[in-house]
């Protein structure tokens, strides 16, 4: 086995509902190689029915062929005790959590991250959480400007390079070989909502808030009164999107004229 190499990215951070999914992947050099010749690229840049079958099919092709697999999902419902934190806490301290419990948990020399916010403020918070899980922990910055840091980790086990770049997604193979895999549990995780409370298939579509996305308009004005209650808790009420406040307000008429002149 190669050397390996590490990334980590997240799907679900703007969506409406269902998990905030976290993966950490390794692949060694040559796996990585052969992968990225199959078409891998960003999970983003995958669409349409045909597209999101390919990354389907290649997260799986990652899945098997990777050193290390870790997965993080981030519930709903912690997301929202997160926003009711605010502002000792938000999503980008949340996520870095779960980042550096990843970073802990792979073995690989090398690991490259998706930014945050910037990356300067990155990679200040995953130092603190470092020296927390960490007190020999020690760091050194190794190059940094507007959208990257480089910077080595080093206890009395292990040294190892981090990479925080902005879009990395699109820029670093391993990042992008994260994010599929991180977008298809998430696409998976949102068919079982479907499936637990009994709704049609693909009725929450991809989750996020965009007219664009019928299914989940179509959901959120049928189960309007469902929604006011708070009977689903796979939903982010803290979510500050006009349409989901408008229901919680019991602001009907004002959410048939969004939705009209969407």
């Amino acid at each position: 086995m190669g050397l390996l190499i590490s990334g980590i990215d997240e799907a679900g951070r703007g969506s409406l509902v269902g998990p905030l999914i976290i993966a950490g992947i390794s692949l060694d050099q040559e796996n990585l190689k052969q992968i990225s010749k199959l078409g891998l690229k960003d999970s983003k840049l995958f669409n349409g029915v045909k597209g999101e079958r390919k990354r389907a099919k290649l997260s799986s092709i990652i899945e098997e062929k990777a050193t290390e697999l870790e997965i993080i999902e981030i519930q709903a419902q912690d997301i929202d005790v997160t926003l009711d934190n605010r502002p000792h806490d938000n999503l980008n301290l949340l996520e870095l959590r779960h980042f550096a419990d990843i970073i802990f948990r792979l073995d690989s020399s090398e690991i490259i991250i998706d930014n945050l916010s910037t990356p300067k403020y990155s990679y200040e918070v995953l130092m603190r959480y470092f020296q927390e899980k960490s007190p020999d922990f020690r760091s050194k910055i190794l190059f940094t400007d507007s959208k990257c840091i480089r910077f080595s980790i080093k206890n009395e086990i292990q040294e190892r390079i981090i990479k925080i770049s902005k879009k990395a997604d699109r820029d670093f193979p391993i990042v992008s070989a994260a994010s599929c895999v991180a977008k298809t549990h998430r696409d998976s995780k949102l068919r079982e909502i479907e499936a637990k409370w009994n709704l049609p298939n693909y009725q929450l579509g991809r989750g996020y808030p965009n007219p664009a996305d019928t299914n989940i308009i179509e959901f959120l004005q049928e189960y309007s009164d469902k929604i006011y209650n708070r009977k689903y808790p796979f939903i982010r009420y803290k979510w500050n999107w006009p349409p989901l406040q408008l229901i919680l307000q019991r602001k009907k008429p004002k959410l048939d004229n969004f939705f009209k002149n969407k």
